[in-house]
């Protein structure tokens, strides 16, 4: 209905990245691959809960990110409620019905491997940024989501710990694993079958573009993209622990040259203090 355009690619499946986008005849340099209507972007402000999000201060510009990022996850988790009526319907659809392989949803036992991580610190909000989900999860269900529900009993929202917090728990890894900031403003938005377009480092062979005039989301190819070959995105230059906490995945061993050590400040600050101590 929205006429979302991949003339020269089919949605597959790969035994290294999984569901994916693939070409099926050769793709020129600077050729279309995806064009997305702007409207067929999921985000806070075309979600049919717009105008009530930014009453209560979750869409931008919010007073924290994070409250951009919770308002997505709201509008999805009301997008999903409303089943067949929502205009998104069939894209939520299509999304996975799980996000157990996520970090944040592993049991304790799977979680301790991560401590002491980047991913860890950040899961637990003890970095601040990125201000991207999922990071403080149990505490912005208590702080923002549950009281919005409370507050809103007309969108008739389930807030039970049975059913309204797993909702959430499903929403934030959708919003975590599938959106996208878009454009100099940073919206956070979900935009179907970009997101179906996979991240390997080193191995990006598109482009955004935002096409005011024709009111689209362009992905461009940056070279020859052949049959068969798969059509890659660009995350960011991203850690294997950022991947693992945002996307739930990493990458194989040796392929990602963004991984890096972090090393805590207070740890520093410890050894330049007993250094001086020493040499006292």
């Amino acid at each position: 209905q929205n006429k979302i355009l991949f003339p020269k690619c089919k949605i597959s499946e790969l035994p290294k990245t999984g569901r994916c986008i693939i070409a099926t005849e050769d793709i020129l340099k600077d050729e279309v691959v995806v064009e997305l209507p702007d409207r067929a972007v999921l985000m806070v402000e075309q979600s049919s809960i717009a105008e009530l999000l930014a009453e209560e201060g979750l869409s931008k510009p919010a007073e924290n990110e994070i409250l951009e990022v919770q308002g997505l996850i709201l509008a999805v988790m009301f997008e999903r409620h409303l089943g067949e009526n929502s205009d998104w319907a069939p894209y939520l659809r299509f999304l996975p019905d799980s996000v157990f392989h996520m970090p944040f949803r592993w049991s304790r036992r799977n979680a301790r491997e991560l401590l002491g991580t980047a991913a860890m610190d950040k899961l637990l909000g003890r970095v601040q940024h990125p201000a991207d989900a999922p990071t403080q999860v149990a505490a912005l269900w208590a702080d923002v989501i549950h009281p919005f529900i409370l507050s809103h009993p007309e969108l008739n929202l389930p807030s039970c710990q049975e059913v309204g917090y797993p909702l959430y728990l499903w929403s934030t890894g959708v919003v975590s694993s599938y959106s996208f900031q878009l454009g100099d403003d940073r919206y956070q938005a979900m935009a179907p079958v970009w997101d179906l377009l996979n991240h390997v480092t080193g191995e990006v062979n598109i482009r955004l573009k935002h096409n005011e005039k024709k009111g689209v989301l362009q992905m461009i190819s940056t070279r020859k993209i052949k049959k068969g070959e798969e059509v890659v995105n660009n995350y960011g230059e991203l850690s294997d622990a950022e991947l693992l906490r945002a996307y739930g995945f990493v990458e194989q061993r040796g392929k990602n040259f963004n991984n890096h050590l972090q090393i805590p400040m207070e740890l520093i600050k410890r050894s330049l203090k007993r250094t001086e101590r020493e040499e006292e």
